[in-house]
Order: structure tokens, then C-alpha cells, then sequence
């Protein structure tokens, strides 16, 4: 079941200049629940929802060795589940990606309806820039 779109940012990257381009998402519950799924994914995903990562960090960070922490992110990008917030380079100019978790929360219900699947989706840089902005003018949120 596809949900509402997301927005946020995706990069694209070129020469010496990363564009940015505003990319929609569309969560599919199968996608969702597959990753709940799975131990290494739902270890990746929640080291990513208030904070984008480095691939070699999430590694350290959840002891998944650095080639399946690779395989994992890039299946959950294929997927939507995570997304590449922002670009970096290393000190001696190699460039990295930062991933964001797409997900905020998740929760699964299950009563004598039924099981439903449910999520929020995380906020995207620009939507922090644009609340906080806000609150800097004094405007309240609608």
C-alpha cells in the first residue's frame, strides 16, 4: 500500500558542484514490513532517523562488518527506507554519503480487524530549515 508522499532532498552528483534536487517518496508496506524484518536493517534505519550517517560509520556504530553495511544501505535506498541526505569529503578529498532514515517511527497493530502497518515519515533538511526559520520570525507552524 503506497502512502502519501515525502519530501526532501536527493543529491545528484556532478563535476565539482552537488545540485540538489527535491525527490518524492513512496513508502510501499511490503517494503516496510520487510525490513522490520530484519535485524541488520532495522539496526541501520534507527541510527539514522535524528541524524545522517557514513556508511563506514554506521558500521562502527552497529558492529556490521563494512562490505554487508554497504549492501544493506544500498538495498534500503533502492527500497526508499533510507535516502542520501548530504555529500561529504574525506581530509584527503575522497568523496562519502550521508544517509537519513526515511522513517520517523513505525508501529505494527494487530487486533480482530486485523494487523495494520503504519509509519511517519522523517523530516527532510529542508523541512528543519523551513520550521526553524519559523521559529526564528515567531511564526507558528500550520
Amino acid at each position: 500500500m503506497d502512502r502519501g508522499p515525502g519530501m526532501g532532498y536527493s543529491h545528484v552528483r556532478g563535476s565539482a558542484l552537488q545540485l540538489m534536487m527535491p525527490r518524492v517518496v513512496h513508502v510501499k508496506e511490503e517494503t516496510v514490513v520487510a525490513a522490520l524484518n530484519s535485524e541488520t536493517a532495522r539496526r541501520i534505519m534507527s541510527r539514522c532517523i535524528h541524524k545522517a550517517m557514513a556508511v563506514k560509520d554506521l558500521s562502527e556504530k552497529t558492529a556490521i562488518p563494512l562490505p554487508s553495511a554497504y549492501r544493506h544501505v544500498n538495498g534500503l535506498v533502492e527500497d526508499g527506507l533510507l535516502y542520501v541526505e548530504r555529500s561529504a569529503m574525506t581530509a584527503d578529498g575522497k568523496p562519502y554519503d550521508l544517509y537519513r532514515s526515511t522513517l520517523k517511527s513505525c508501529r505494527i497493530e494487530m487486533d480482530a480487524d486485523g494487523v495494520r502497518v503504519t509509519w511517519e515519515l522523517n523530516s527532510s533538511a529542508d523541512q528543519r530549515l523551513q520550521h526553524m526559520w519559523q521559529s526564528l520570525r515567531g511564526e507558528r507552524r500550520g
